[in-house]
C-alpha cells in the first residue's frame, strides 16, 4: 500500500457544487462539512481519469495501467487506486502581508468546527467563500434571458486543500520473481498517478469560464508498507487453545459515508445496520489481496475454511451511542397513540389479566432501533426508559460524464445511450459506530485479526470503495468487555419459565430435505432439538420477508430465500424452570446463512405485568466521543480554529467601520460608473503605501466636488483592509443605486 497527500492550490474561484441550493439565495452550493469547505473525492478521481484518458490518447499512458489504477467500468473489482476527499490545508489571509492559517491536524479542527453553533459555522463559510452571481445571454437580442438570473458559491482562490489517496498492492507468493514483477507493476502505477496530478489542471464548475483553475501536486507519505509490514510482528490478541470457539467483539467507525442498500434500493434507502455478508466480503477480499491467492483462493485450505465452510461467523454490526447497542424493536414492545409511553406487549394474556384501562388503549409499532434503559441520571434504579435511535443518514448526487469526453457535462438517456447520467446514493453517514461479533475458534480469529492489522485496522465496506465511500475502522474489543445488548445489566430479567426471543438478524429456516421455509415450527423444533426444552405453549408475533445478496464473483444476484424478519418475537411457556442460561441460547446462530450473521436473537423475559416505560428519542451528536488526542495537538488545532475566528473577527469590524464612513457621505451627484472605477482601482492597491500615494494624486488634481466627500471619508479607514473597501463602496453603491430607483 503507498500513500500520498495530493495538494490542491487553487488559483482561481472553484465551485465543487453538491447539487444543493438556497431557497432564494443560493442556486448552486459547494460541497461542506460543519461550514469547512471539501472537494468530494469522486470528483477528484473523475479529473485524474479524464487527464489519464488524454494520457492514453496521446500514447503516454498505457490502457493496461490505467485499467488497473482507475478501474474498468462495469467490471467486477474497482481499480487500486483510492482517494478520500480533500479538505481544507492552508488559508491565506484576504488582505496582503496576513499570516497563512496551516491546518496540519484537520480530524481535530473539524471536531472544534463541529462544536460551534450553526451561525458560527456560516461565519466560517463566509469567510472562505463569497457568492457571484450570472446570467444567460439571448443569442438574438443580446440581452439577458429571461429568469436566467442564478447565484453560486465560489471558494477563494490561494486557498490550499489535500486528500489522501493510496494505491492498493497485492503482496503475492512472496517468491522473488513475483516481488520484482510488482515493484516494476507498482513503479508504472506511480507514474501514471504523477503523471496525471501533473496534468490536472481544472476542477469543478466552469473550467471554461474563469473557475476551478488549480496546480497539484504529490507528497509522498512512504513508498511502500512491505517494509513496515515485516518489521511489525503481529501479536494474536486471543490466547487460549486455538481450538476453542470464542465470540470476539467489534466495533466499526465509519471514517466516510458508507453505501449498503436496504429495502428500497441503493439510490432511495440505506441499511440501518453493517450486515454480516459485507464484513465477510470486506475481509474475504483483504485476506485474498494480502495472500495473493488471487482466482485460486477457494482451493486455499485456511480460506476455504474460514469463509466459504463457516468457520468463521460474521456478526451483524448495530447502531453503537455512549456504549449501548440499539438493536430492531421486538414486535412485541409497542408504543402508545400520540403518547410518549411503550409497553412489552408479550405474554398478551397476562398482559391482558393485569390492567383492564389498558384495553382502551391505542398502540402503534416502534419502527426503531431501541435500546431499554432501567438506570436513572445518578446511576440508580429508576423510572425504565425506552431509548430509540435511527442511524443518520446522508444523500449525495452525483453524475457520469458521458463516454464521449467532448461533451462536459452528463445530458442524460434522453440524449442517446451513454450519454451519462445524474443519480444519487443514500448512505450511512460518516462518525459513527456499529458493534458487533465474530465468532469461531481461537486460530481463525488471529488470522483475522493479523489480516487487519497488516491493513492498518481499516476496511472498506458497502459500494463506490475507492472514493468517497466505504472506509472504517476496525477495533477488536475485550471479549469481556462486550457492550450491553439491547437492555441495561439491570434490566437483565433472569427468566424462569416463560420468556420471549426476540430475532436480531433474520432467520432462515429449512425442513429436513434442505428446503427454505419460513415456518416458524422449524424454529421451534431446533430450539427442542438442541436445548431439550419442554415448550408447553408458544406466542407468535412475527414479521416475513425475503433475504438476498450479490455475488461478486459471479456478478450475479443470489437467489431470494423467505424468512423471519428482524423484531419477530417468539413467547415461550416451559413445563419447567429454564434450566439453561440466556446468554447459552444467545450464543447459537440458528438456522441457515448463520456464516453471513442471520439468526442472531436476544432472550428476555416475558413481562408478568403491564410496566409503562418512558420513551424518548436520542441522536448521536448528543452523545459524541472524540479520539484520543495529545494535548499539543489540541492546542495547535485550536490555534488554528482560533486565528480563523479572530480573522473573522476582523473583517467584521472592518467591514461595519467602511460602513460607518459611507454613511457619512453625501450621494447627491454620484455616479455608479465613477464608483464601481474607484472601487476597482482602490482593490487593486493592496499595500497602504500606494493607495496612499493614488490618493495624493487625486487630492492634487481637480475632483469634482462631490467626489472630494468620498475620498476623504475613505482615508478615516483602515486603507489596508480589503473587508473595509468592501463596506465602503459597496454601501455607497446600494445608497446611490436606491437613490436612482426612488
Amino acid at each position: 500500500m503507498i500513500q500520498a497527500w495530493l495538494e490542491i492550490t487553487l488559483h482561481s474561484e472553484l465551485c465543487a457544487a453538491t447539487g444543493d441550493s438556497i431557497a432564494g439565495m443560493v442556486d448552486t452550493d459547494i460541497a461542506t462539512e460543519a461550514g469547512l469547505p471539501i472537494i468530494p473525492s469522486k470528483r477528484i478521481k473523475g479529473c485524474l481519469r479524464a487527464v489519464g484518458q488524454n494520457l492514453l490518447d496521446w500514447g503516454i499512458a498505457g490502457s493496461s495501467e490505467m485499467n488497473a489504477l482507475f478501474g474498468t467500468i462495469g467490471q467486477q473489482h474497482g481499480g487500486l487506486l483510492q482517494v478520500h476527499d480533500a479538505h481544507l490545508y492552508e488559508i491565506p489571509d484576504k488582505d496582503s502581508g496576513g499570516d497563512v492559517v496551516r491546518i496540519e491536524d484537520y480530524d481535530r479542527f473539524l471536531s472544534q468546527a463541529q462544536s460551534r453553533s450553526q451561525q458560527e459555522q456560516q461565519n466560517i463559510l463566509n469567510e472562505l467563500t463569497e457568492l457571484r452571481t450570472r446570467t444567460a445571454m439571448d443569442p438574438i437580442s443580446g440581452t439577458a434571458q429571461p429568469h436566467s438570473l442564478r447565484t453560486i458559491r465560489v471558494l477563494h482562490k490561494g486557498i490550499v486543500l489535500r486528500s489522501q489517496v493510496i494505491i492498493q498492492e497485492s503482496l503475492g507468493n512472496g517468491k522473488e520473481s513475483d516481488k520484482k514483477n510488482r515493484s516494476n507493476k507498482t513503479k508504472n502505477y506511480v507514474k501514471l498517478l504523477t503523471d496525471c496530478v501533473n496534468g490536472l489542471r481544472g476542477i469543478g464548475l466552469g473550467n471554461t469560464r474563469g473557475l476551478g483553475e488549480v496546480s497539484c501536486q504529490l507528497i509522498w507519505i512512504n513508498e511502500s508498507h512491505d517494509e513496515m509490514q515485516q518489521e511489525q510482528q503481529i501479536t494474536p490478541i486471543l490466547s487460549g487453545p486455538p481450538e476453542k470457539i470464542t465470540e470476539l467483539p467489534y466495533t466499526l467507525h465509519l471514517d466516510q459515508p458508507v453505501l449498503i442498500p436496504g429495502q428500497g434500493g441503493l439510490y432511495y434507502s440505506s441499511a440501518n445496520c453493517i450486515p454480516g455478508s459485507a464484513m465477510l466480503g470486506a475481509l474475504a477480499g483483504m485476506y485474498i489481496n494480502q495472500q495473493g491467492l488471487g482466482g485460486k483462493a477457494h482451493t486455499n485450505e485456511d480460506f476455504a475454511r474460514i469463509f466459504l465452510n463457516g468457520g468463521v461467523q460474521f456478526g451483524y454490526a448495530f447502531p453503537t451511542v455512549a456504549d449501548r447497542v440499539f438493536i430492531p424493536c421486538p414486535v412485541s414492545w409497542q408504543g402508545v397513540k400520540n403518547e410518549e409511553a411503550a409497553y412489552d406487549k408479550a405474554n398478551i394474556a397476562n398482559w391482558n389479566s393485569s390492567n383492564k384501562n389498558l384495553n382502551n388503549m391505542e398502540f402503534r409499532g416502534i419502527n426503531s432501533y431501541v435500546y431499554l434503559d432501567q438506570l436513572s441520571a445518578e446511576g440508580n434504579s429508576g423510572t425504565t426508559q425506552l431509548l430509540k435511535y435511527e442511524p443518520e443518514k446522508e444523500v449525495r448526487m452525483h453524475h457520469a460524464r458521458p463516454l464521449d469526453r467532448s461533451y462536459g457535462h452528463a445530458l442524460g438517456s434522453d440524449h442517446g445511450p451513454n450519454m451519462g447520467q445524474f443519480y444519487q446514493y443514500v448512505a450511512l453517514k460518516k462518525d459513527q459506530s456499529f458493534s458487533g461479533t465474530l465468532r469461531g475458534n481461537i486460530a481463525d480469529l488471529n488470522k483475522l485479526l493479523s489480516c487487519i492489522k497488516q491493513n492498518g485496522n481499516q476496511l472498506r465496506l458497502g459500494r463506490s470503495r475507492t472514493a468517497e465511500y466505504g472506509n472504517v475502522t476496525f477495533k477488536a474489543d475485550s471479549v469481556a468487555s462486550q457492550p450491553n445488548l439491547l437492555m441495561s445489566v439491570s434490566g437483565q430479567r433472569n427468566p424462569l419459565n416463560c420468556f420471549t426471543i426476540s430475532l436480531l438478524t433474520p432467520l432462515i429456516l429449512a425442513d429436513a430435505s434442505g428446503r427454505v421455509e419460513a415456518n416458524p415450527a422449524f424454529f421451534l423444533e431446533e430450539l427442542k432439538t438442541r436445548l431439550a426444552l419442554d415448550i408447553k405453549t408458544t406466542e407468535l408475533q412475527l414479521k416475513f420477508g425475503t433475504v438476498s445478496g450479490y455475488n461478486s464473483k459471479w456478478r450475479m444476484p443470489k437467489s431470494q430465500r423467505p424468512m423471519l424478519d428482524v423484531g419477530s418475537v417468539f413467547t415461550i411457556t416451559l413445563e419447567d424452570t429454564l434450566t439453561v442460561g440466556p446468554e447459552q441460547i444467545e450464543q447459537i446462530r440458528w438456522g441457515e446463512l448463520t456464516e453471513e450473521g442471520c439468526g442472531q436473537v436476544k432472550v428476555i423475559a416475558a413481562p408478568t405485568a403491564a410496566e409503562a416505560w418512558n420513551v424518548t428519542t436520542i441522536y448521536a451528536d448528543d452523545h459524541q466521543q472524540g479520539e484520543g488526542h495529545s494535548i499539543q495537538d489540541e492546542l495547535q488545532s485550536d490555534s488554528a480554529y482560533e486565528k480563523l475566528e479572530k480573522r473573522i473577527s476582523t473583517y467584521d469590524r472592518d467591514y461595519a467601520k467602511g460602513r460607518e464612513c459611507a454613511g457619512k457621505v453625501k450621494t447627491e451627484g454620484l455616479g455608479l460608473t465613477k464608483l464601481h472605477q474607484l472601487r476597482d482601482l482602490f482593490q487593486s492597491l493592496t499595500t497602504k503605501e500606494t493607495l496612499e500615494k493614488e490618493l495624493q494624486k487625486m487630492t492634487a488634481k481637480d475632483v469634482k466636488p462631490q467626489y472630494q466627500g468620498v475620498i476623504e471619508n475613505f482615508q478615516k479607514g483602515n486603507l489596508s483592509s480589503k473587508a473595509f473597501k468592501e463596506g465602503y463602496f459597496r454601501t455607497l453603491i446600494w445608497k446611490v443605486r436606491g437613490e436612482k430607483n426612488e
